[in-house]
C-alpha cells in the first residue's frame, strides 16, 4: 500500500473524528486484528462470531494509527466513526484505487482484470496474473478474497509499482456483483462461465446470468451520457454468450472451442502430467503444457491468453508463464496418498453440479486400472438439491470403477448410480464424514485413480489429513 494521510482518509470517508487525527500517516488497512502492524488503519467490522469493535484495543497495542468504527470506543485513541464500517471498508478501497490509477506508471497504463463466474473464478484469476505478470508486478486476490472485505482489501496491495490488479468477484446474491464492480470498476472484466452454484440461492441460471453479467455494465454518467464499459471477456460455449454480449457496454472478445471463439482450443489431452491444447489467439497457433487437469482447465488457460492478448502481452512470453503456474490448492492436485499408494485428485475446494460433472470427465480422460469417486454434498442448490445429487450419480456411475458418497444428504449420488445399473456393491454411502473417516482407506487400492470432492462446508479434504 502507498502510505496516506489520516486525514485524507477521514475525508474520503466524510467520518466523524475522536481523537487527533493529524500527522499521522496509514500504511496498510486490515479487518483482523492479529493481522495489525505499526502503521495499520483498522477497520472494526460486526460478524456472525465476533464484532471487531471488541479487538481496537488490541489492534492499537499491536501498533494501529487508527481506527474505523460504527461507535466511538474506549479508551479515547484515534478514531474514524462511521455509520456502516463495511460500506466504509468498500468506499476506502474505491477511493484508493482511484489514487492509484492516478500514480505516475512507468509504460503501461495501470489496468484492473475483474473475473467472475459460477466455477472456475480462482484457477483463472492465478491464470491471468501468471500471463499478466511477465510485463510487471501485478497484484492478485490471495486464495478466495472475492467478496466485500476481500476486494478491497486486495486493492489495498497495490502500489506504484504494481501495473495490474486482479480481482475475483464473487456472488451469493442479487446485487453483489453490483456492488464489487462499484467498488473496483475493471478495465477488463472475465465471465468464466454460467452454471448452478449458488442456484438455491438465486433461483435460476437467468438469474445467475443476470447477476454474473452485472460485471459487464457501467451505469450511465451524471451527465446522462452513458459510460464506457470495460472490455467484456465472455465464454463463446456458453448457452448464455448472447444475453452477456447484449448487456456487455465496451468491447467483446470470447474464449473457448467453438469455430466462432476469438481465442480457440483447437484440441487438448490429459495425462497424469498435466494437460496440453493448442490454441488459435487471434490467428497465431501456439502449444501450452499446464501443470493443470482437465478439459475445464485448459479453457481457464484460453481465457488468460485472451486477456493477455488484449494487454498486448507477447504469446512467447504468456505460454511460458502458463506453462509455470502452479495451480490453487484443493483445484484437481495430484498427489499421493500412502498407504495405500494410489493417487488422488483433490478437488475438494467446493462444489456444484457443473464443476464436479466437468471433475469426474477430467477422472475418466486420465489412464487408469481402476478409478474412484469419493464425493460429498453439493449445497446451496435449493429445490434443484436431489435432482442435482442423481444428475451427478448417473454421470459417476458410468466413469467410476467405484463410488464412495459421503453423508446423508448426498444419498442422491448413490440413488443415480444405482439408477443406471451400477452395482450395488461398487457403491458405499457413509452416514457422515466422521464416519468416512475412520476406514474409507481400506476401500482403496495401489495405483487408484481417486477423485474427492465436495462443497467448502463439507471439508472433504479431511478425508485426506
Amino acid at each position: 500500500m502507498e502510505p496516506i494521510p489520516l486525514e485524507q482518509i477521514v475525508k474520503w470517508l466524510g467520518a466523524r473524528t475522536a481523537g487527533p487525527v493529524t500527522s499521522l500517516w496509514v500504511q496498510s488497512v486490515v479487518t483482523d486484528s492479529r493481522k495489525v502492524s505499526p502503521g495499520a488503519l483498522f477497520v472494526a467490522l460486526k460478524g456472525e462470531r465476533a464484532d471487531g469493535h471488541e479487538f481496537v484495543g488490541e489492534a492499537f497495542q499491536r501498533g494501529a494509527v487508527a481506527a474505523v468504527v460504527g461507535q466511538a470506543v474506549s479508551p479515547p485513541i484515534p478514531q474514524l466513526i462511521v455509520p456502516d464500517t463495511l460500506q466504509a471498508l468498500g468506499d476506502l478501497g474505491n477511493q484508493y484505487l482511484q489514487r492509484w490509477r492516478r500514480l505516475r506508471s512507468r509504460g503501461r497504463d495501470r489496468t484492473v482484470v475483474a473475473v467472475t463466474g459460477s466455477s472456475g473464478k480462482t484457477t483463472t484469476k492465478t491464470l491471468i496474473a501468471s500471463v499478466l505478470s511477465v510485463a510487471g508486478p501485478v497484484v492478485w486476490a490471495p486464495a478466495s478474497y472475492n467478496n466485500e472485505v476481500g476486494v478491497p482489501l486486495t486493492l489495498f496491495q497495490a502500489t506504484k509499482d504494481h501495473w495490474a490488479v486482479v480481482l475475483e468477484f464473487a456472488t451469493r446474491k442479487v446485487g453483489d456483483i453490483a456492488y464489487l464492480r462499484q467498488i473496483a470498476p475493471p478495465d477488463i472484466a472475465v465471465i468464466t462461465n454460467i452454471g448452478r452454484a449458488h442456484i438455491g440461492l438465486l433461483k435460476s441460471l437467468e438469474q445467475i446470468a443476470e447477476e454474473k453479467g452485472d460485471i459487464l455494465w457501467l451505469p450511465p454518467v451524471v451527465s446522462g451520457m452513458p459510460a464506457k464499459g470495460p472490455l467484456a471477456v465472455l465464454p463463446a460455449d456458453d448457452p448464455f454468450r448472447d444475453r452477456l454480449k447484449e448487456k456487455a457496454t465496451g468491447p467483446v472478445v470470447t474464449f473457448g472451442f467453438s469455430e466462432t471463439a476469438d481465442v480457440r482450443c483447437l484440441e487438448w489431452t490429459t495425462s497424469r502430467e498435466g494437460t496440453t491444447f493448442r490454441a488459435d489467439v487471434m490467428g497465431q497457433v501456439v502449444e501450452v503444457h499446464l501443470k493443470g487437469y482437465g478439459r475445464h482447465n485448459a479453457l481457464n488457460a484460453i481465457c488468460a491468453l485472451a486477456v493477455g492478448h488484449c494487454l498486448n502481452v507477447p504469446l512467447d512470453d504468456a505460454v511460458p508463464a502458463l506453462e509455470r503456474t502452479e495451480f490453487p490448492d484443493m483445484r484437481m492436485q495430484l498427489i499421493r496418498l500412502e498407504p495405500p499408494g494410489c493417487w488422488i485428485f483433490n478437488d475438494a475446494y467446493n462444489a456444484n453440479p457443473d464443476a464436479v460433472s466437468a471433475a469426474l470427465e477430467t477422472l475418466k480422460e486420465v489412464p487408469a486400472h481402476r478409478r474412484v469417486a469419493v464425493l460429498g454434498e453439493m449445497k446451496e442448490l435449493g429445490e434443484f438439491h436431489e435432482a442435482s445429487h442423481r444428475e451427478v450419480g448417473r454421470l459417476a456411475g458410468q466413469i467410476v470403477d467405484l463410488l464412495i458418497v459421503v453423508g446423508r444428504e448426498a444419498s442422491g449420488i448413490v440413488e443415480g448410480a444405482l439408477s443406471i445399473g451400477m452395482e450395488p456393491t461398487k457403491v458405499i454411502l457413509y452416514e457422515s464424514l466422521d464416519c468416512a473417516v475412520e476406514n474409507w482407506k481400506d476401500h482403496l487400492r495401489p495405483d487408484d485413480l481417486v477423485l474427492v470432492k465436495g462443497s467448502r462446508a463439507v471439508a472433504m479434504e479431511r478425508l485426506l489429513g
